[in-house]
Parts: structure tokens; sequence; C-alpha cells
């Protein structure tokens, strides 16, 4: 961030002569402000509202970040400490010295600065219908940053239409805010669902990776729901272009870009994720890879870039026979890195007898060494089949890990599970086995997590469930 308001020679001038100063030496914070005053100081382009150890301190000795609220009908901006959850009592202002980098209809606008709680900034205010305002180019600020309901929507509107004419960091920090603040009760969870609509666009796979770990994080509230079904739904309809997108680029040929890791990368994400949402064509891609590296596993190795992935679905795609090879090929293995391919790629049947196996398997330290243990239950639980599979396995098989393995493989097991388990009866289910199962003083820690889990959950249900499922149902309607 100082950087970007000192301006690059100003910031590398101070930085240098304080380098060359304290080489070697014991230094404070002080030394460096000191150093990028000197630079300022050194010449006239460059004005700031304050002494650079003013404005330095105001980020480095309070805790928290502030959250930038404009309103563009005045042209007013606010700052507030940013909470987690927003206070009832709004008497908890900032006090940071915060600069505004921003752009008005997709022109960059000369940067200005925010000394108080508040203050007017008659061009920030929107003449026309048509003006949108975004504050923090290309995140340069340690901020997030809140609209009026109407700037929010003419914004949005500016996505759907041309998303290019907003910096792609901006793109994927639009989404995140928006998220982040209703969880924290500043926004409404339909704009914020809003954010999602213009991806279908979307090739930067920055942003969606952004979008796709948000909206994992709200998926976790909704697991097991009717509302997790139409979730996976909506994000197929606007996932699967970048699908195609990345496809098309490489031919369709995933080991065309085996000297390519930015592109390796963007492939792995597309299709774990396409696949994870059930697109057909993603399906058909991962059995027919793995099917041909059953026919051969010498000549057609599939790239290790997608081996999680192929692996996987190669499994969730196909039947017995494709487990069993696996399993075969998981045997033959010694301490490799195609272990934990393997591993986790069993726990992929769509089979609950073939879970149940796998599962079963565990128990015995000939078929799967004791050090792999843990990671099965955790690769079960994280299917969506094996949840429930995985949870009897534990109660059954307690005392036998208790014994052999001092319980700390199911412990990690149990709190995977609370972090999947969607329903109160079911939390309620796992902190009863925790009490009876578990040593007291282990106890704690464990029941007062799951039940802050319980809290936050029965909230998000109350607050959000019906509102987010009016809006799927709406724009799956208007997408369909």
């Amino acid at each position: 961030m100082a950087a970007s308001f000192l301006t690059k020679k100003v910031f590398q001038k101070g930085l240098s002569s304080y380098l060359q100063n304290f080489s070697y030496m014991t230094v404070e914070q002080d030394n460096l402000w000191n150093h990028w005053q000197k630079s300022v100081d050194s010449q006239n382009e460059l004005q700031l509202p304050a002494p650079v150890k003013d404005i330095m301190d105001s980020w480095t000795l309070q805790m928290g970040y502030p959250l930038i609220t404009l309103n563009t009908s005045s042209g007013t901006i606010t700052q507030e400490k940013c909470f987690l959850t927003k206070p009832d009592n709004q008497t908890s202002h900032g006090n940071w010295f915060v600069p505004i980098n921003w752009i008005k209809n997709g022109s960059v606008q000369p940067m200005k600065w925010l000394e108080g709680n508040n203050s007017l900034f008659p061009e920030m205010q929107a003449t026309s219908d048509q003006d949108w305002i975004l504050l923090n180019v290309n995140v340069s600020g340690y901020y997030r940053v809140n609209y009026d309901h109407s700037n929010w929507e003419r914004v949005l509107n500016q996505l759907m239409k041309d998303p290019n004419a907003i910096p792609v960091k901006n793109r994927a920090q639009i989404i995140d805010d928006a998220f982040k603040l209703v969880l924290s009760g500043y926004l409404d969870v339909e704009t914020a669902l809003s954010t999602t609509k213009y991806l279908s666009k979307e090739t930067e796979f920055m942003v969606w990776s952004t979008a796709l770990d948000i909206i994992d994080l709200h998926l976790n509230f909704l697991s097991n729901t009717h509302l997790y079904g139409l979730f996976k739904q909506y994000l197929l309809r606007i996932f699967s272009p970048l699908y195609k997108y990345y496809m098309d680029l490489i031919g369709g040929d995933v080991y065309k870009v085996k000297d390519d890791a930015f592109m390796q990368v963007s492939v792995h994400r597309s299709v774990k994720t396409a696949c994870w949402l059930g697109l057909k064509e993603c399906l058909q891609l991962a059995a027919s890879l793995y099917g041909r590296w059953m026919s051969n596993s010498t000549e057609n190795k599939i790239p290790s870039y997608l081996r999680y992935d192929i692996y996987c679905y190669g499994i969730a795609s196909g039947g017995v026979k494709e487990w069993e090879f696996a399993w075969e090929m998981f045997q033959s293995q010694n301490g490799t890195e195609q272990d934990q391919y393997l591993l986790f790629a069993l726990s992929c049947s769509r089979e609950p007898w073939l879970l149940n196996r796998y599962l079963q398997y565990s128990l015995d330290s000939s078929l799967v060494q004791r050090r792999y243990t843990g990671s099965l239950l955790n690769y079960v639980i994280e299917n969506d089949i094996g949840q429930s599979l995985a949870w009897g396995f534990i109660q059954e098989n307690w005392k036998h890990f208790q014994t052999e393995h001092g319980g700390h493989q199911f412990t990690s097991a149990l709190g995977d599970l609370a972090e999947r388990f969607s329903s109160e009866f079911q939390l309620d289910q796992l902190v009863k086995f925790i009490t009876s199962t578990m040593d007291e003083h282990k106890q704690h820690g464990a029941i007062e997590h799951i039940e802050e889990m319980k809290k936050s959950r029965i909230c998000f249900k109350t607050k959000y469930y019906s509102r987010i499922y009016n809006w799927l149902k709406e724009n799956l309607r208007n997408t369909g």
C-alpha cells in the first residue's frame, strides 16, 4: 500500500537509503518511516496529507482494518472498523489515513485521501443513472469497500455489459468483499449473489478462484440440503463456458500443456470444478483418460497435474472394475507420490458398498498402512455419499482405533464431520458421541467449537436460506 501512495520512485529511494543505513543493525519501524519522509521531502511532485509516520502508524499501531463506504448520491465516504459481525451500535469509527484510488465510468481518477471518519467528495457523486464508481483500484489499499445500493447495481450492470472495463483484481475483490460483508451484516445476500451472474463471461482464473473459494465456504452451510443442489445447478450454468474456453485453448489435448505451469493450474482447476459440478463433457473426458490408463498404465500415463482429478472422476463415473484397478495400483505402490493420488481417488466412488469396503480395509494395516488411515477417513468424509458411512464406521470402531492409534486419527475425522454436518440433529449427535467417548479434558474445546458452528449454521439458515432459495429459483429460470 505504501508503494502505491508514495509512488514507485519515492518508495524505492527511501527504502534504498534505509537499507544502506541500517544493514546488519537492529531497527524499529520509525527508522523506515523517517527515510520515506526524507524521500518525500526531497521532491515537490508528491504531497501527502500528513507526515509519513502519522499515516503509517495509523495502520501499524491499531488492530484491524477499515471498511470504506461510498454513498454516490452525496459523494460521502465514511470509514469504520470492519468487524466479523456488525456491532449493534455504530460508535466504533476508524481512525486511518486511507488512500483512495478510484475509477469513474472506467476512467482512473486522481487519488484522494480520507483523513477522518467521513469526508465529502463532490466528484464522487453520481450525476446520472449510468455513472458507476469503483474504489480501491487494483486492491492497492488494505480495506474492504461497500457502496450504496444504486452504485452496487450500476457496478454489477457494468460487469454484465463489459467486465474488462473493471481491473481483474477488482473483479475478484468485488465478489470477495460482497460475500464477506453479507456474513458481517453490512450487505444483503441478493447483492452478493448477483456479483456472480457475470461470471459466465469471466475467463481470468484469478477471479474464478476467489469466487469458488467464497462459494465453497457458503456451501458448507448448505450441504445435504435442497439448496445445495440448486446452488450446484446454478454454478454449472455459469462455469460451463470457462471449461469450454480452456478446452478450446488446448484443443482438448491435456498433454499439450506439459511445459506451461500456469495453464496447467488453470486446466486442473477447470476440470476439477466442472467434473464436481457434473458437467457431462468433463466426466466423459475423465472416463476416457482413465480407461486408456487402465488399458496400458505404462504407455497411457495421465499428466501429473491432472491425476487427482482424472483418477477421482474416472472412478466416480465407473464401477467396480475401475475401483478394483485403482486398488491394485495402490497396493503395488511403495511410498511414492502416486500413493496419495490413489488413496484419494478410491474414496470418490459413488457406490456405498465400495466405500464401506474401503473403510473396512483401513482396519487392516497389511492393506492400508497406519500412516494413511487418517487421510483415508477424511477423504471418504469429503464424498457426500461417504459422510454418513464414515460416521457410522467411526462409531462402530472407536475402541479399535483408540487401542491401535490412540484415537488421534478419529479425532481429526470428527472435526471434518463437524465441518460438513449441516443439521442441528447431526451436530447434537456428534456432541453426544464426544461426551461419551473422549476424556473430559479433551471434550471442552471440541464441544465448544461444534456448538459455535451449530449456532452459526442456524443463524445462517434463519437469515438467508429462503432468500438464497428465491434468488436461485429466479436466476435459474432466467438463465434456463
